[in-house]
C-alpha cells in the first residue's frame, strides 16, 4: 500500500452528499487517519468510498456503515430467537419421536 495513492471520501445516503474528502496521496505509514465530525450531518446511513491509484489503474471499494442509529431493543430480539429456537426444538423432538415410533411399529409387525 505505500506505494500507492489512497483517495478517501464519506457520503451520506441515500442523497450522496460529501461529508469528508481526502485527495489521492502516497500513504508512508500504511495507515491513514482522519477525523470527521458526523454530528453537522445527523444520524443516518453513509457510504466510504476508497480508491487505490497506481499509475492508471484503479480499484474501488465501498463500504456502508451508520451512525447514530440505535437498533430495536435487543430484549425483544433475545425474546424472539429464544421462542424461534424453542419451536425448532419441539418440532426436531416430535419429528424424532414419531420416527421413532414408527420404527419400532414397522419392526414390531
Amino acid at each position: 500500500m505505500r506505494n500507492f495513492s489512497v483517495e478517501f471520501e464519506i457520503t451520506k445516503e441515500p442523497e450522496g452528499t460529501r461529508v469528508f474528502y481526502q485527495e489521492p496521496q502516497k500513504i508512508k505509514t500504511g495507515t491513514m487517519n482522519g477525523l470527521v465530525d458526523f454530528s453537522q450531518y445527523g444520524a443516518g446511513n453513509y457510504l466510504a468510498h476508497i480508491a487505490i491509484v497506481d499509475k492508471d489503474k484503479h480499484l474501488y471499494s465501498h463500504i456502508p456503515f451508520s451512525v447514530g442509529l440505535e437498533s430495536l431493543n435487543e430484549k425483544s430480539y433475545m425474546q424472539q430467537i429464544l421462542v424461534i429456537s424453542g419451536l425448532c426444538l419441539l418440532v426436531y423432538g416430535l419429528f424424532r419421536v414419531a420416527q421413532n415410533v414408527t420404527y419400532n411399529h414397522t419392526h414390531e409387525t
